[in-house]
């Protein structure tokens, strides 16, 4: 995919119409951002549409966008002021010209208290919350092929940041230990 949305390929899709996802992807998938705080206005659900040049976008189901301005993607909402909520992505990050899978993505967003630019991880991807896992790529595997010692994601991704937990035999789950109130803080 480049970043005008086209494809380097030769389908027949491609007679009079630019070939973009939208062409070859069947229904209308729902895009599920992933990674924001509560207290966010942006919308969690996107759908893939492409404006009046072919361009791609992803329109939110009230009132945010994520769109390619300028060389990078922007995730914008009609309901919040552009000073208290800023988010973007490089174009090209991670040899991917879309916004799809986990990507790192500056962000200031009041609404959430992050008052400066940070780095946060984003996944935007049609995986199914609490049933599929997102890969880093944007494919989705079953949540169950999570650290499971194969690599599942054609990135591997799946398979990174697994800590292996050791339950004690004597552990009875009806009965599970108290968490400490300084813990709690």
């Amino acid at each position: 995919l480049k970043l005008d949305g086209t494809w380097d390929s030769d389908l027949s899709c491609r007679t009079k119409v630019k070939l973009c996802t939208v062409c070859k992807i069947t229904g209308n998938p729902v895009m599920i951002l992933k990674g924001t705080c509560n207290e966010s206005p942006l919308d969690w659900l996107f759908y893939i549409a492409h404006d009046e040049n072919r361009n791609i976008f992803y329109e939110g189901y009230r009132s945010s966008t994520i769109v390619l301005a300028n060389g990078s993607w922007n995730l914008i909402s009609s309901q919040v002021s552009s000073s208290d909520l800023i988010i973007q992505m490089p174009a090209g990050q991670d040899s991917s010209s879309t916004p799809l899978g986990r990507k790192n993505w500056s962000v200031l967003n009041t609404a959430c208290g992050m008052d400066k630019h940070q780095d946060k991880s984003f996944s935007i991807s049609v995986c199914i919350v609490g049933v599929e896992f997102s890969c880093d790529s944007g494919e989705c595997v079953s949540i169950f092929q999570r650290c499971d010692s194969n690599l599942d994601c054609s990135d591997g991704s799946d398979e990174s940041n697994c800590d292996t937990i050791r339950i004690p035999d004597s552990y009875e789950k009806s009965a599970p230990p108290e968490l400490k109130r300084d813990l709690m803080k």
